[in-house]
């Protein structure tokens, strides 16, 4: 299965534009976890964990080119709305692609994005850490 994971990091760096250990770490952790059993893209890991690593136009066509190719978008959110994983999801629902959206306990979804999982266009999910969710994930993969 191909899995396009989105995460927002570009308020989770230092001030060189690195991302935060704290951040990088649990994320390094599921994309090892889900890799054993599928192929997954990660725009952070592909910057080379840094933020503007790439002019904006050519991140935005990258990351909706593999979203076009992936078989799933698994999109890791926080109460900080990040507009470009907004974007990503809408792009990956318009292509008819499953949406899993998971969170850490007590987080509360936007407006918009609860309107979507109560539709039922997309799953959300709650999850403790990285292993949680990847074994959420490889136990059903349509959660």
């Amino acid at each position: 299965m191909k899995i396009f994971l989105a995460t927002a990091f570009s308020s989770k760096v230092d001030e060189t534009g690195k991302v935060l250990l704290e951040f990088r770490k649990p994320v390094e952790q599921l994309l090892e976890l889900l890799r054993k059993n599928n192929q997954v893209f990660c725009a952070a890991e592909y910057e080379g964990w840094q933020y503007f690593n790439a002019a904006p136009e050519v991140g935005a066509k990258l990351d909706l080119e593999e979203v076009a190719k992936a078989d799933v978008l698994l999109a890791l959110l926080t109460e900080k709305v990040s507009a470009g994983v907004q974007i990503e999801i809408g792009y990956a629902l318009g292509q008819g692609k499953q949406v899993i959206i998971a969170t850490m306990p007590g987080v509360k979804l936007s407006y918009f994005t609860q309107g979507v999982a109560n539709l039922g266009l997309a799953k959300h999910v709650v999850y403790q850490d990285s292993a949680d969710l990847a074994k959420q994930f490889q136990t059903k993969h349509d959660l």
